[in-house]
């Protein structure tokens, strides 16, 4: 008989994150983390249909913080739209005419 472990919603937070910002496997993640593969994809499917809600991705943070990141976020992915189109044009006139 199995004793079934009831993990914290920090500790999810944290596996959903190595999943997003690790180059390893779903699978080797949850291994390391000594939970099964299923489990961490049935946490993956959590935090992505609870997406507007910052609770699960990050379970310490109260609503003006949730606001804030959600706020950076959306600064973080503009600043890096504007810097690949820099570095397009950057490579467009650095061209040699000739």
């Amino acid at each position: 008989m199995s004793k079934r472990v009831q993990h914290t919603s920090t500790f999810k937070a944290e596996a959903i994150h190595l999943v997003e910002t690790s180059e390893k496997s779903v699978t080797q993640i949850a291994h390391d983390l000594g939970i099964s593969a299923r489990t961490l994809y049935h946490w993956l499917e959590e935090a992505e249909a609870s997406a507007e809600s910052p609770s699960l991705a990050y379970p310490a943070t109260k609503g003006a913080e949730a606001s804030e990141i959600k706020r950076l976020q959306r600064e973080l992915e503009t600043v890096r739209q504007e810097r690949d189109i820099l570095k397009k044009a950057i490579s467009v006139f650095s061209r040699d005419p000739s």
